[in-house]
């Protein structure tokens, strides 16, 4: 509340808010409300905050039958009186799609419960939206709660549109704007039944092109007893297997640190439950004993192949090099200090990695300690990119509970990253010239989702990283490796002003989600 007050400021119609778009010819939306469920405080919240609206083309459905409690019907009715754009309907209505008549294709729908408040201006802001891309089939927007006295609580600041986010952990939630041409009779029954279901349903059949995330609160739910069990449930819909697991072809890039990469590779041996590995160690040079030992025995393994590669470590050409020494369809990008610790890890990798619209797939990664290390990577967090909810507990279960669940994120680290072999080399692996060592693997992610595919983190696949431990504790990276930030800020810069999973109103340096 204290957030919102500070920010907020009074609608300008006439300067800065005067519409971009002629509103007469705008879309209408088509509101519907269950009249059987709330009471007369709730309903006169919802009627409020609809006539507010600066935006004017709009009715409310009041769907009532003979359960509804006749004051409240009676209080609808009177107000109605007032108010030609407030209609009343009987249930066949939803199963009959609607006010079939008046709607057209390029109006909206949507469902409002009894106490939920639109912000003055949430219409106007959908009208621009679709006025600015007409294609567009679902609009959504930011939420949050209020209370019974008004008071503004738990925003939901969404991400954009996240399928596997939205198919593991349905956030879409209330502010969901779908246009005419999506409902049909059906659909739009089962809407106001099950609003969270059938939004499920109807998002994962749009085309990502025609769905649109606006990044503004517009949509304040009523706070109810349920709420807390509501914010905290976790709906989760597995992710199939893949009908045969393909082979992985283990990298590992290493140097010196013997007994980091023998408990690597037990970790592969005895520790990983998957049917086919090659393994491809690459050695930048090792100067000691135990090293030189280690890799003299591996040399000789049926099962591993050992690639000398002596001079300045570069991570991207020692990565790029190991992958073109094997052939296995899916590369598994590994550093030597990754401790497994449970045995399903890669199979929950690669079943993700396999689906046709997932590029990189990312594991969660913790400290020695058991903290986290990696969640994924937030671009422009801390300048350039980062990562969030760093060295917080390993069962924290993040904003919107989005740790507990796989999802889409802009990057993940290469300490342990899973991509097809096709992908991979669809955009000419790491960058061995302009990003040697810092940022090669965030830069790769970022030219797999320019290809169109998305980069996925997730919590299935659960190991520890000591990090670093090959090349040491870095110092200032920032004056270590000044040359390649440089290049990657010029790269990315419109990339690293605007993260599409990480909202503009949270902060960008808290180790936790905090608003700005």
């Amino acid at each position: 509340a204290t957030w919102h007050a500070r920010l907020s400021r009074p609608i300008d119609p006439g300067g800065f808010d005067r519409p971009r778009s002629d509103w007469s010819k705008g879309p209408s939306f088509r509101l519907v409300l269950d009249l059987r469920r709330g009471g007369a405080d709730a309903l006169l919240k919802t009627l409020r905050s609809l006539q507010a609206q600066v935006y004017a083309r709009w009715l409310l459905y009041a769907v009532c039958d003979s359960t509804t409690d006749k004051a409240l019907l009676a209080l609808f009715q009177e107000h109605a009186r007032g108010d030609a754009r407030l209609l009343q309907a009987i249930p066949e209505f939803a199963s009959r799609g609607g006010d079939t008549k008046a709607v057209d294709d390029r109006d909206c729908l949507l469902v409002i419960n009894p106490g939920d408040q639109l912000a003055p201006y949430a219409l106007a802001i959908i009208a621009e939206e679709i006025a600015r891309q007409p294609d567009l089939d679902l609009v959504y927007a930011d939420e949050d709660r209020i209370t019974t006295r008004g008071n503004l609580h738990s925003p939901v600041l969404k991400p954009d549109w996240s399928p596997v986010l939205q198919a593991q952990r349905p956030y879409l939630g209330g502010a969901v704007f779908f246009r005419g041409r999506r409902i049909a009779g059906e659909s739009f029954a089962a809407l106001l039944a099950d609003r969270e279901t059938m939004v499920n349903k109807l998002a994962q059949e749009i085309s990502p092109r025609a769905i649109r995330h606006v990044r503004r609160v517009l949509y304040s739910r009523q706070q109810s007893p349920h709420d807390d069990a509501q914010i905290a449930a976790v709906t989760r819909s597995a992710a199939a297997d893949p009908p045969q697991w393909p082979p992985v072809a283990v990298v590992i890039a290493t140097r010196d640190h013997g007994k980091l990469l023998a408990n690597c590779l037990a970790g592969l041996r005895d520790k990983t439950d998957y049917p086919s590995l090659e393994i491809v160690v690459v050695d930048n040079g090792s100067t000691r004993a135990d090293a030189k030992r280690l890799l003299g025995k591996l040399a000789t393994a049926p099962d591993i192949k050992v690639l000398h590669r002596p001079g300045p470590f570069n991570f991207s050409a020692l990565s790029n090099e190991g992958a073109r020494a094997t052939s296995a369809p899916v590369l598994l990008f590994l550093n030597n200090d990754i401790v497994m610790i449970e045995p399903n890890w890669l199979k929950a990798m690669v079943r993700w990695a396999v689906k046709p619209a997932i590029g990189t797939v990312g594991a969660k990664l913790l400290f020695a300690n058991g903290r986290i290390q990696h969640a994924g990577v937030v671009l422009g967090f801390g300048g350039i990119a980062g990562h969030d909810y760093l060295r917080l507990p390993k069962d924290h279960s993040g904003y919107l509970s989005r740790l507990t669940v796989p999802h889409e994120v802009s990057a993940v680290t290469a300490a342990c990253m899973a991509v097809e072999r096709s992908k991979f080399e669809a955009v000419n692996g790491f960058d061995t010239k302009n990003l040697p060592v810092d940022l090669n693997d965030i830069d790769f992610c970022l030219r797999i989702a320019e290809s169109g595919l998305a980069n996925l983190w997730t919590p299935e696949a659960t190991l520890i990283h000591l990090e670093s431990a090959t090349r040491g504790v870095d110092g200032d990276t920032f004056a270590l490796y000044r040359q390649e930030r440089s290049y990657f800020v010029r790269r990315w810069a419109e990339a690293i002003r605007d993260d599409p999973y990480f909202h503009p109103a949270l902060s960008l340096y808290a180790g936790d989600v905090e608003l700005v």
